[in-house]
């Protein structure tokens, strides 16, 4: 029992440094030493499982894990013999576990009895309020997560902050939710935070440490920052392939976040073999219809479109929406996205109906999450205006289109990305009313003050109003000859012209 227990506590070590492989190899030794002496509901030989099976979740073997975990419960059922509090705890590795496996309907309720069972252990009580808001998150009830890890992030603070690696995970994790809910700037200090708490934990390669370097450069990514975020990825991914070497869904992740930042500088043949190579890591994994697929699936098709291939961008999201309908997710969280993404697909070879059904379904998927605001869907109302608009159906495409501008500029700001992209569609739509005075007012606003974190996307803004602006003043002409002075068209022509330069080398 001596040699058992030494050996249960150097497999808990290796977990700890994160050397996965070698604590299962020690945590199989010890227990089949328990087996050979102890009975199954045992104490020390239930710790000695329930450390195998968090060992067997933090590495890459989640499926194992829960299946051990249900395995001990069931156990325990018919065994008055084996303590609540090992109950419990295996209770909330098989949540944990379940979440990883994208079963966050099976994972929600077990999580929560266990914030029952904990009561009477604040500690552990909070570790379970994690577990539930990942769950939470994940099927996008962003705000019901937000409480729970807020009510976590409270306790963890009156115990030692400097080195607590519940605080640190409650922080990654609810900048996680900000993140979603549009709050960037508040996300990106919280997983600074985060990445400060876990560095000093951690004086290794650990996978706390490559998580929040992972969320942190993506917040980066999305705020424009690019240069600023492609280092941080790129060390994610290092740290990930020192600890899994190819065989965890994390290393996955990060790889097709790095991939997507990569794509956004236009380096778009740099982010076709990152993102392969995250599938091939992924579909060795996950299970078709596991949330992760989905992803996966929809970043490539984000690629085919900045690539110019709209037809396979729209097979693609087809087959992830597929996917999605067998595996009965009907996560608004993941279905809005979807739908905006295939909608754009569609729009691009002009099957403007058909994208009508899909931004419709995504303004719904979107509505749930967010609410019934008009700000919160806004590119995509914008998108579905303009189909609006190429299909003549301007009586319809008005209808709220000046109401939606306004609440995005005084949400988002007069000089977001969001507000230049609302302005462009409003002044198509006037351009075809020939209110043309107010269809430049608007242009001449977006491309005076448009300024997004991204320099290439903000150019790309500024030339589209421009292009806008030729068409607009063409049709003045046409209508009411003389009206604009050739000055005037050989400005916004020269505009439109010049390319937006991508001030960040192409190279690796």
């Amino acid at each position: 029992d001596i040699q058992a227990e030494l050996l249960k506590t150097i497999g808990e070590t290796y977990r700890n440094i994160a050397q996965f492989e070698k604590a299962e190899q020690v945590l199989r030794r010890a227990g089949d030493l328990y087996a050979s002496f102890a009975k199954p509901t045992d104490r020390e030989y239930v710790q000695c499982r329930l450390a195998l099976g968090m060992t067997l979740r933090a590495g890459t073997k989640q499926r194992e894990a829960e299946q051990l975990a249900a395995e001990v419960i069931e156990l325990a059922k018919g065994a008055t013999v084996v303590p609540e509090d090992l109950v419990s705890e295996l209770m909330l590795l098989r949540a944990d576990a379940l979440n990883d496996l994208g079963k966050f309907d099976d994972a929600m309720p077990i999580a929560r009895a266990c914030i029952d069972r904990f009561a009477d252990d604040p500690d552990r009580q909070a570790d379970a309020r994690l577990v539930l808001a990942a769950g939470l998150r994940r099927r996008g009830k962003l705000d019901e997560a937000r409480n729970q890890y807020e009510q976590a992030i409270t306790h963890f603070v009156f115990r030692s902050p400097e080195k607590d690696v519940g605080l640190g995970a409650a922080l990654n994790n609810l900048a996680v939710v900000l993140d979603q809910q549009g709050n960037v700037a508040e996300s990106e200090a919280m997983y600074r935070e985060s990445l400060s708490i876990r560095r000093r934990l951690y004086d290794r390669a650990h996978p706390d440490v490559a998580v929040t370097l992972m969320n942190l450069g993506d917040n980066l990514t999305g705020q424009g920052r690019l240069v600023e975020a492609i280092p941080l990825l790129q060390e994610s991914v290092d740290l990930h392939h020192q600890i899994y070497n190819g065989k965890h869904v994390g290393e996955a992740i990060a790889i097709d976040r790095l991939g997507m930042a990569h794509m956004r500088l236009g380096h778009l043949q740099e982010s076709e073999e990152l993102l392969a190579r995250s599938r091939e890591i992924i579909r060795a994994i996950r299970p078709p219809g596991h949330p992760d697929i989905i992803t996966s699936l929809s970043n490539l098709s984000q690629l085919r479109r900045a690539q110019g291939r709209p037809a396979e961008s729209e097979s693609i999201l087809r087959e992830a929406l597929d996917l999605m309908d067998k595996a009965g997710n009907k996560s608004p969280f993941f279905l809005s996205p979807l739908a905006q993404a295939l909608g754009d697909s569609l729009q691009r070879q002009d099957k403007h109906e058909e994208a009508l059904a899909a931004f419709d379904q995504s303004i719904d998927a979107c509505e749930k999450i967010s609410g019934n605001r008009p700000y919160n869907c806004a590119h995509v109302r914008c998108m579905r205006a303009a189909s609006l608009i190429a299909l003549g159906r301007f009586d319809e495409a008005e209808v709220g289109l000046a109401a939606l501008v306004e609440s995005v500029v005084q949400v988002r700001g007069a000089t977001s990305g969001e507000a230049a992209n609302a302005r462009n569609i409003l002044a198509r739509l006037y351009t075809h009313r020939q209110r043309f005075e107010e269809a430049m007012t608007l242009l001449t606003a977006t491309f005076d003050s448009v300024q997004t974190p991204d320099e290439v996307n903000t150019a790309r803004i500024q030339q589209r109003a421009a292009e806008l602006a030729v068409e607009c003043l063409h049709a003045w002409n046409t209508s009411v000859p003389g009206s604009v002075p050739d000055a005037t068209i050989r400005l916004w022509q020269a505009r439109a012209e010049s390319a937006p330069a991508d001030p960040t080398p192409t190279s690796k």
